[in-house]
This record gives C-alpha cells, sequence and structure tokens, in this order.
C-alpha cells in the first residue's frame, strides 16, 4: 500500500478543491468515535480540528457541526476549530464570521502558527478565538534568540490583555518545556506530552499525563 505524508497529500487536496470534504470526514469520524466511547468523550479537554482554505470559506460548516453535536450529544465546548494563521491573514472578515458562529453552538476557536508574521500578531488581538497557538518555528529559538523571546512575549501579553489561553506546540523535550513556562504559557502540546497516535489507540484512561497538557 502507497503512503503520502500530509505535506506532499494536503497541497494536492487543495488544487482539487477537496479540502472542505477531507474536513468534514475528520470531523465526522472523530464525533463518531467520541460517541461510540463515552467515556473518552467526558474525559476530553481540548479536541482539535484543523480548518483548510477550503472550510473556512464554507458558510453551510457551522451548520453541519451543528448536526454533528445534536446527533452525538457531545460537549461543544471540548472541541475546538483551528484557524491557520495565514489563512486568517487571507481570509480576515470570513474567519471571523466563523467564529462567531461556531461560538454560538458552544464550540471554540483557535488561531494556530501565531508570531511568523507580523499581521498574526494584530489577528491574535482582534480575531474572536479563545486560543492562541504559537508557531513552533518561533519557540525553537527562544534559547539562542533574542528575538524570538521578545516576539513570544509579546504574544503571551496579548493573550493576558484580550482573555484568551496559549499553546505552546511542538514542545518536544522538557527543555522546551521549561523554556514556555517561564513565559506564562497556559498549556503544551508535541512529543513531551504524548507521541502521535491513530484515534482508535486513543484511550479515556490519562493518568499519566501531567495537568496542563492537550493530548
Amino acid at each position: 500500500m502507497l503512503t503520502c505524508p500530509p505535506r506532499e497529500f494536503l497541497p494536492l487536496i487543495e488544487r482539487f478543491e477537496l479540502s472542505r470534504r477531507l474536513d468534514r470526514q475528520v470531523i465526522k469520524q472523530t464525533l463518531c468515535h467520541l460517541y461510540r466511547h463515552p467515556d473518552l468523550a467526558s474525559a476530553l479537554g481540548y479536541c482539535g480540528f484543523n480548518l483548510s482554505r477550503g472550510s473556512l470559506q464554507d458558510r453551510t460548516l457551522p451548520a453541519f457541526i451543528g448536526r454533528a453535536l445534536e446527533k452525538t450529544g457531545l460537549d461543544p465546548a471540548s472541541l475546538c476549530f483551528e484557524i491557520p494563521a495565514q489563512h486568517a491573514i487571507n481570509f480576515t472578515a470570513e474567519c471571523r464570521q466563523l467564529c462567531r458562529m461556531l461560538r454560538q453552538l458552544g464550540c471554540k476557536t483557535a488561531l494556530d502558527g501565531a508570531g511568523t508574521s507580523m499581521e498574526s500578531y494584530r489577528l491574535a488581538g482582534r480575531l474572536p478565538v479563545d486560543y492562541i497557538k504559537l508557531a513552533p518555528e518561533l519557540l525553537d529559538g527562544l534559547h539562542d534568540e533574542p528575538t524570538h523571546l521578545v516576539m513570544a512575549e509579546a504574544l503571551q501579553r496579548i493573550a493576558n490583555t484580550t482573555g484568551k489561553v496559549t499553546i505552546a506546540t511542538s514542545v518536544e523535550n522538557d527543555i522546551a518545556r521549561r523554556r514556555v513556562q517561564t513565559l506564562g504559557v497556559h498549556f503544551i502540546q508535541g512529543r513531551h506530552v504524548s507521541a502521535p497516535r491513530p484515534l482508535k489507540q486513543l484511550v479515556s484512561d490519562t493518568g499519566g499525563q501531567s495537568a496542563g497538557a492537550i493530548a
């Protein structure tokens, strides 16, 4: 069986305008899995979905999510729909409207990859998102690049001022964890928390995870 890594597969999906269908399948399959495993659903604090450019322009997506929530009875507050910063820059009005509609459903939203451009700082403060996810490129140089530290601190101040929550992504080891903790970042995400696993292997036993971590 041939396999194709995401960095090769996803651009093809975008090119042939199939990203909306893919996003909906991911959402549907995940919610069905959680519905079949209520113990896992009740223990879940954050379930993130990466949205494609196509979904950001899809005005019917909130209605699709709303119907899925009605059918499954899942807690919408545990679902977070993540918007890539570059897409938010190019489709700001659509993103703002989507965030508002998802909030009406009780869902959360996140600005993913903040800190890679000056425009992403403005959006971090102005978009009605609940989470600001710091870009891995920004966090990589915290120990030897003073400007990265200043930029990360700026995002943390924006979050504190606007009542948003920060997430450090791609935290791979304890050294990286300690660095982001000094900034006051609220949560971490990455292999230091847990290695990526297929959805079917995800179980509800979270006893081995530390507080302040997102699986």
